[in-house]
């Protein structure tokens, strides 16, 4: 999984005075949890390393020189201008699994695509749960075998130490038929034995 360094302050002030006074100093007010309850600020500009991106961090978290390593777990945003207003960090440990959503990834060119099929993908990250040195940075899947109407499932995935929260049955991706597909592969098929007759 990957890592990330932050730093914080604590906060001197807590209730809505002293947010929004920070705001107004483009900060941000943040809570740790799930060990010692921790109230302090992180610089906006700082923090949008971790929210503007897929990837999902393990953060070490510098506040005021006492280290912590948590993950984000909420966020909320102004309705209007997309600010952000409040981060919930929770502390994790090595030895203690820890619940986080990792970006899927697909690798490999669908022989369905090819075809003229398109590819959907029905869920951008996937729940799990694990050791922080047992979870991976993403969860990949290999697309190079799916053809026109294959689909793989939450249940198809196998990572060893690692646990699926989201629903077995749920669609992860899939290749749908369209218009203009060639449900037989036949354009695959030609192409591979032009490739065998020019090698022989």
């Amino acid at each position: 999984m990957k890592s990330i360094d932050l730093k914080g302050h604590l906060r001197t002030e807590i209730g809505k005075k002293g947010s929004k006074s920070l705001r107004k100093e483009g900060n941000v007010p943040c809570e740790l949890y799930g060990g010692e309850n921790v109230h302090f600020y992180v610089s906006e500009i700082a923090l949008k390393k971790v929210i503007y991106t897929p990837n999902t961090y393990m953060i070490n978290l510098d506040i005021d020189g006492k280290k912590y390593q948590a993950v984000m777990r909420e966020s909320q945003f102004h309705p209007v201008t997309g600010r952000t207003l409040h981060i919930d960090f929770e502390q994790v440990s090595n030895d203690k699994p820890v619940k986080v959503k990792l970006p899927l990834v697909t690798e490999g060119a669908a022989p369905g695509v090819l075809n003229g099929g398109k590819l959907k993908i029905n869920m951008r990250k996937v729940f799990v749960q694990g050791l922080l040195d047992k979870l991976p940075e993403e969860v990949k899947i290999d697309i190079s075998s799916m053809k026109i109407g294959n689909s793989i499932r939450v249940k198809d995935l196998n990572y060893e130490g690692v646990t699926i929260l989201d629903p077995q049955s749920n669609v992860l991706v899939s290749v749908a038929t369209s218009r203009n597909a060639i449900v037989d592969d036949e354009p695959v098929a030609e192409e591979a034995e032009k490739t065998e007759a020019a090698a022989e």
